[in-house]
C-alpha cells in the first residue's frame, strides 16, 4: 500500500488481484509490501519471485539486481507519498488547515495497521559504498518533505 491509507482515496490492489497487473508492476508492488513488512535485509529476490509468482529470468529482465529493485521501490514509494500528501493538502482552504492536514495525514498513516516504519529511514541501513541512486532518492524525499511546508 502506497500511503493510500493515509489519504481516503486510492486503495491497494489486493494480493489475489496481482495477476491482473503487468509483471513489472506485480514485482514492484510485491517487493514494496515485503520490504515494508520485513525490511530490506530480510527479503531476498527469491521470496519476491515466489510470491509474485515470476521466474527469476522475468524478475531480472525488469530489475537487473536487488539494488535496482530497491531503488525502484523507493522511487515508487516517494511518488505515491508525494501525490497522496499533496492531494490531501490541496483540499484545504487556509494555511492553518493545510498544516493541520499534514499532521493528520501522518497520524492516519502512523496508526494504520500497515504502518511498519518509514521505508526511507529503513533504507539507511543498506550498505552503500559510493554516492548511489538510492542516496539520491533518499535526498529527494528529504527535500520534498522540507519543501512541502513552504507556502502552508
Amino acid at each position: 500500500m502506497q500511503y493510500q491509507h493515509a489519504h481516503q482515496g486510492r486503495e491497494e490492489v489486493p494480493s489475489d488481484h496481482i495477476s491482473g497487473l503487468g509483471k513489472r508492476d506485480a514485482i514492484l508492488q510485491t517487493a514494496t509490501r515485503l520490504f515494508n513488512e520485513h525490511g530490506f535485509h530480510a527479503v531476498g529476490v527469491d521470496r519476491i519471485r515466489d510470491e509474485v509468482p515470476a521466474s527469476k529470468m522475468t524478475l531480472y529482465n525488469h530489475f537487473a539486481n536487488k539494488d535496482v529493485l530497491v531503488l525502484e521501490v523507493l522511487k515508487h514509494r516517494h511518488q505515491a507519498f508525494k501525490s497522496s500528501l499533496l492531494n490531501a493538502v490541496s483540499e484545504c482552504a487556509s494555511p492553518e488547515d493545510k498544516l493541520r492536514e499534514v499532521f493528520n495525514w501522518h497520524a492516519r498513516w502512523f496508526m494504520s495497521p500497515r504502518f511498519h516504519g518509514c521505508m526511507f529511514i529503513m533504507s539507511t541501513s543498506l550498505k552503500v559504498v559510493r554516492f548511489s541512486s538510492i542516496q539520491i532518492v533518499r535526498f529527494s524525499s528529504v527535500l520534498f518533505h522540507r519543501n512541502s511546508f513552504r507556502g502552508v
